[in-house]
């Protein structure tokens, strides 16, 4: 299996942050800091994964060289792909870019958003991913649906894990299970991209599931019991620098 990681949007919710850092590779001890940063912590959760043996990143050119500097500090191999985008206004969007780097992997692969920092284990995702002998999905019940009204991706299960639907962003909806972008995909899922991108929503990936999962009609769900935090946000990142500062954790 391969690991994929979506790290080519340009932070604009970050303002001046936003402009200094690729929001993957911002630092925890805070703006300026030589220590760790956001990817190092996806990483570690990465590897928990024996099965994955690479990892391949999608960013832009704006950040490029700052990926291949990051990249010497780590052990798991790297692959990094430029999507040739420079600016927000000329970006290629999520699903572009995850076509982009899927086109690049012949096996299984987990594709990952590079602003997201968990605590769930990727293991367990793994090991039903396995059992179910086809896609899977991270969701978690979100506990209302006011949560999730008009502002996530909600899966609809069927019958166990089987998931008979998708709705990204709907304004009534059909269940409280908020997706992330964290998904295994079965070697070939890239197929699908050419027929979805004919007429579909290029940027937010939760539009390319809303299409998927009754189009493939063999997606899944993973339910995870943790914590998803959002680092695209400056209080929510200073709320992380603050935490990481004093315990050399983000949870």
């Amino acid at each position: 299996m391969k690991a994929l990681l979506l790290a080519a949007g340009y932070g604009t919710r970050l303002g001046d942050l936003g402009e200094r850092y690729a929001k993957a590779l911002l630092p925890l001890e805070g703006p300026d800091s030589d220590g760790p940063v956001v990817l190092d912590h996806i990483v570690r959760c990465i590897q928990d994964v024996a099965a994955i043996d690479e990892l391949y990143i999608v960013t832009n050119e704006k950040y490029y060289d700052r990926f291949l500097a990051w990249r010497s500090s780590v052990l798991l191999p790297v692959k990094l792909i430029n999507d040739g985008s420079t600016c927000n206004d000329n970006r290629l969007g999520a699903i572009r870019d995850m076509q982009l780097g899927l086109e690049q992997i012949t096996d299984d692969v987990l594709v990952l958003a590079g602003d997201n920092v968990f605590d769930f284990s990727l293991l367990e995702m793994y090991e039903e991913f396995k059992t179910f002998g086809s896609h899977t999905i991270a969701v978690y019940d979100a506990g209302s649906k006011e949560i999730v009204r008009n502002k996530h991706g909600v899966a609809v299960a069927g019958q166990g894990s089987h998931l008979v639907g998708f709705e990204e962003k709907p304004s009534e909806p059909k269940s409280t299970l908020k997706s992330i972008c964290c998904y295994m995909f079965k070697k070939g899922v890239v197929s699908y991209f050419d027929e979805y991108l004919k007429e579909g929503n290029p940027d937010a990936t939760g539009y390319f599931l809303e299409w998927f999962v009754p189009t493939s009609g063999q997606v899944y769900m993973h339910k995870f019991d943790g914590r998803v935090i959002d680092v695209g946000k400056p209080e929510v990142y200073a709320g992380l620098v603050s935490k990481f500062k004093k315990t050399g954790s983000l949870f």
